[in-house]
């Protein structure tokens, strides 16, 4: 592609960018002067998450350049170029130099826009410029054509159509809009004003009369001046604020219906005042969060609005950072009239992918937002020497502008905050000349949504129901999602899938992948995770990943503006800080699940990657990043790599292996060398009932049972009787393995741990049915369900899914004797087959690649015929909704036979 300045290159890479180049080609007058080149870039959009944007295709009409690009997340992202200027087609810059402005050597440094097409400039001398944009070209006059009163200080009250002006020498001023004429306001301060910023929201869906305004005086105090207009006059009345020692306010909001003022410091700390109007003279003592942001400096703050009745008690303060961090904390007044002091928790932290200057965010008016009614939220700050607008809720970049970074005098305006109808409008100072981008609305188009950045390694489901969206008329479900990018991604799907996979398809289904709507996204992992669960109350998830990192989130849910909000609560200590050992996998057991009031215990088995297990407690503390994480047991199998671990319920364990008093432990793992490892744990010692250190050489009592022919990439169990588990495996062996694990009666047997003797007879029977040939390729993932009572036995649902992207349903029988045990002969494996039964009951395709785990969503209401007696028809059709996750995830519905 050729334009007036040469010729257009278009690129695409490893780092999910777009990228416009102009390469201008300079041929030598004589003929022996070689040929010079000079490649510029011209324009850069980051719009996919993760890495790779593989592919890329563009159509050129002779004006605009529509160019299309797929990225490994999944999205199709289209934008136009305008070839001719070597931009977005949509978008705009000017420049012009400080001297042509200013007719000077004076430089602008104060920005403040009025709309998006209007902003004002001053010097540090105190002059003061209305530029606008209009027609490809930037205009200006001057406002205060001979300063004497030094920097000014700027801020706009849209409301009242003024902007106050502060003198560096002292003074105010109000600039009304309307005619730019500059009125004297009276106000008694008691030193100069050397910072000032609106409080009140900007975005109103009405006139307010009185606006209120936080400034910091010279010397160093601060005060609320509350500004209105009343018979023609600018009328300003000023309240004293009592901030902390050493507290300089960076930022500030105010909610006029709660009567609540929340500030933001430069050392990272946030004070909130109550019971604040325009009549109170002075404010009471704040309630005070310190380290809000660490040591940084709190850029915004933003008292959110409550969907329902606003409460008196509790009101939710989302903060941005300069440490690239945006946060939401709950601030809770006690009912008691004995204390005024707010408790605030942080609800919500997430890290964005740009900073770490994080200068501001706000809600879209609606009208900007996603498919869903619900506004969007929008962050801006920099990145490295871009100034970058940011979409959290679909997870997409919506501006760069590329600038020289963070250290200049800059303003930003978009008009889905302020309904002026404008577009994205954003100015900066860069070798002395002014520059203005203005964008009008959006500069790309989603054309298919996506998931996240690389292979998803795991998926989990919330226990609890999630209905947080009333427009949404299909019942909701939360999963969370990580990948090999270090993200969690949490989705709200429906339970039931709209696309069909039936035995014999009349065609090929699509997938819906509107039915994943992204709630919200975790970065702290510094590896790719390998394992998600959620808590039994659904308040916790926990991840694992590669270098031993174990982390708990606590999930808060009714968080207003983004529904759900989740907090990195603990990271489990290491013993080794160079470790590269990756949890494979985990499983726990909780106390106290079912009281919400009560504080949960959890104990947790982690498989390891270097051959071992731990056995480790967690009890969450009251606040955040309170390591109360206690080592129990650790079990070494050898150098395989353990993939699986899942806990034996206590009860089934036979309480004379460690004595009735004992805290009996069991765990179930499997590996690479395709054996499943029988455990039991004594995590206390048998003399003082202390806990034993890791590598106390307390021998476990241990039995193997051979099940595949190598790895076993899969693995879950469901409890069939108080003395019967069903496992079921997956192997690289493409074979399914369908494995009964019975406790034997404590009578037959002897306590299997006894000083000075030798081991009596294992307590426990295995007995396996193996498929070999269930799937094409390897089965990679697996999930046992629906555990049903039959007239002759149990009934158990297994999904599979394997390398061949085929998913397997497949009904398991196990027949069982007049007292409801299962039949479990103890000799004769031929008599096994015969007391299970597997049918192929459901299959379908999916179109994930290198599937790596899946959730059951919803097992739909049907009958089976196991359900009204093996052998007999039931009448009514059944289906699966299954979640398959890989390079990708897909939400298919499997019918019955």
């Amino acid at each position: 592609m050729s334009n007036r300045n040469g010729v257009c290159l278009l690129s695409r890479g490893e780092d999910g960018a777009c990228q416009l180049w102009t390469v201008e080609l300079h041929a030598g007058t004589p003929p022996e002067i070689p040929l010079t080149a000079r490649l510029r870039a011209e324009s850069s959009d980051r719009h996919h998450s993760g890495k790779n944007a593989w592919s890329m295709t563009h159509v050129n009409d002779g004006q605009d350049l529509l160019v299309q690009t797929g990225g490994a997340d999944g999205q199709i992202i289209s934008r136009r170029f305008d070839v001719s200027r070597g931009s977005m087609a949509s978008s705009a810059t000017f420049s012009t130099p400080f001297k042509d402005i200013t007719g000077s050597s004076m430089s602008l440094k104060h920005y403040l826009f009025l709309h998006s097409g209007a902003c004002l400039a001053a010097t540090d001398r105190g002059d003061l410029f209305r530029l606008t944009a209009s027609h490809d070209k930037l205009n200006w006059i001057s406002l205060i054509p001979n300063p004497g009163s030094g920097g000014l200080v700027l801020c706009s009250a849209e409301s009242l159509q003024l902007v106050l002006v502060a003198y560096q020498r002292g003074g105010l001023s109000a600039l009304l809009t309307n005619n730019d004429s500059l009125v004297p306001v009276e106000c008694d301060l008691e030193g100069a004003i050397s910072w000032m910023r609106l409080a009140s929201p900007h975005a109103t869906e009405l006139p307010s009369s009185t606006v209120c305004v936080v400034a910091s005086l010279a010397n160093r105090k601060t005060v609320i001046l509350w500004v209105s207009i009343k018979d023609g006059s600018v009328q300003v009345s000023q309240t004293s604020l009592k901030t902390p020692e050493t507290f300089t306010v960076t930022s500030c909001c105010y909610d006029s219906s709660s009567q609540v003022l929340a500030l933001g410091s430069r050392a990272g700390a946030l004070a909130i005042y109550r019971h604040v109007t325009s009549e109170s003279e002075t404010s009471g003592e704040p309630s005070s969060l310190r380290h809000a942001h660490g040591t940084d400096s709190v850029a915004s703050v933003t008292i959110l609005r409550e969907d329902a009745q606003p409460s008196r008690e509790t009101i939710h303060v989302l903060t941005t950072g300069r440490d690239g961090i945006y946060a939401i904390h709950r601030v809770n007044w006690p009912q008691s009239a004995d204390t005024q002091e707010a408790t605030v928790t942080a609800v919500h932290r997430s890290a964005l992918p740009f900073g770490p200057n994080i200068e501001g965010a706000f809600f879209t008016s609606g009208q900007e937002s996603s498919h869903v009614t619900e506004p969007d939220l929008i962050l801006y700050g920099f990145r490295s020497t871009s100034f970058v607008v940011w979409n959290e809720t679909q997870q997409s970049e919506v501006l760069s502008v590329e600038c020289g970074g963070p250290h200049r005098s800059w303003a930003f305006r978009d008009c889905s905050k302020f309904r002026d109808g404008g577009g994205k409008s954003f100015v900066w100072t860069k070798a002395r000349t002014l520059n203005w981008h203005s964008s009008q609305g959006s500069n790309h188009e989603l054309i298919q949504k996506g998931g996240q950045g690389r292979e998803i390694k795991a998926v989990a489901r919330s226990p609890v129901s999630y209905d947080r969206l009333k427009q949404e008329h299909r019942a909701q479900v939360l999963i969370a999602t990580g990948a090999e990018d270090t993200n969690i991604q949490l989705f709200a799907i429906p339970r039931t899938a709209k696309a069909t996979c039936r035995p014999r398809p009349s065609g090929e289904s699509v997938p819906d992948t509107s039915a994943f709507r992204a709630v919200s996204t975790l970065k702290r992992h510094n590896t790719g995770i390998q394992h998600l669960q959620f808590s039994p109350s659904g308040r916790y998830i926990f991840s694992s990943a590669g270098c031993e990192e174990f982390f708990a989130w606590k999930v808060t849910f009714d968080v207003p503006g983004i529904e759900t909000g989740v907090v990195l609560w603990d990271m489990m200590p290491t013993r080794e800080e160079d470790s590269d050992a990756r949890i494979m996998s985990f499983d726990l057991q909780c106390s106290n699940s079912e009281d919400e009031n009560a504080s949960e215990e959890y104990t947790i088995v982690m498989a390891y990657s270097n051959g071992k297990a731990k056995v480790v407690r967690y009890t969450p503390g009251s606040s955040r990043s309170n390591e109360m994480f206690e080592t129990l047991r650790e079990i070494s199998y050898g150098s395989f790599c353990v993939m699986q671990a899942f806990f034996l319920s206590p009860s089934f364990i036979p309480a004379s292996t460690f004595g009735s008093d004992e805290l009996r432990v069991g765990a179930l793992s499997a590996g690479t060398n395709g054996i499943l490892n029988l455990s039991l744990l004594n995590p206390r010692s048998p003399s003082n009932r202390s806990t034993v250190s890791p590598d106390t050489a307390l021998e476990s009592p241990m039995e193997v049972h051979k099940v595949h022919q190598s790895s076993v990439l899969a693995m879950d169990m469901i409890r069939l009787s108080p003395t019967t588990y069903l496992v079921a495996t997956g192997g690289d062996d493409n074979a399914l393995g369908l494995t009964l694990l019975t406790a034997l009666p404590s009578s037959t047997i002897a306590p299997a741990l006894e000083t000075n003797t030798e081991r009596q007879a294992p307590s426990y029977h295995f007995r396996t049915l193996l498929i070999p040939a269930a799937h094409a390729a390897a089965l990679t993932t697996l999930k046992a369900t629906n555990l049903r009572r039959t007239q002759t036995g149990y009934s158990v649902v297994v999904v599979t899914v394997g390398n061949d992207q085929r998913v397997n349903v497949w009904d398991v029988h196990v027949d069982s004797g007049r007292d409801g045990e299962p039949v479990i002969p103890h000799v004769g494996q031929d008599e096994l087959f015969e007391a299970v039964q597997v049918r192929l009951v459901g299959a379908g395709w999916t179109a994930v690649a290198d599937v790596s785990d899946l959730d059951i969503i919803e097992d739909e209401p049907g009958t089976m015929e196991n359900d009204v007696g093996h052998g007999e028809k039931g009448g009514a059709e059944r289906g699966w909704s299954i979640l398959v996750v890989g390079v990708g995830m897909e939400l298919l519905r499997v019918v019955a036979r």
